[in-house]
């Protein structure tokens, strides 16, 4: 990511919740964040992430700035079963 890029993808995520939530439908031409993603968990961690992340009629989802939203995080994932597909309803969380 050039340093450009890194600059636009700051800008997108100092947005408020509600309206990056907005631009990201928008963008990918999709009615709600209801998703799904193969499920990866990191071993000794209480996190996993989702990867190779698609809206509902198999497209992958990006920000607006045209970067793959593909790291979907998930806390306490051990319930499931890695290297699945899981439909899932995306909230954001800015760290």
């Amino acid at each position: 990511m050039t340093e450009n890029d890194e600059q636009e993808f700051n800008k997108l995520l100092a947005k408020p919740d509600s309206e990056l939530i907005k631009d990201i439908l928008e963008y990918n031409q999709i009615s709600s964040l209801v998703l799904s993603g193969v499920l990866t968990v990191n071993p000794g961690s209480r996190y996993g992430y989702f990867k190779s992340v698609l809206d509902h009629n198999g497209r992958e989802i990006k920000y607006p700035n045209g970067n793959d939203l593909d790291n979907v995080f998930i806390y306490d994932p051990y319930e499931l079963e890695k290297g699945e597909r899981y439909y899932f309803e995306c909230e954001l969380e800015k760290t």
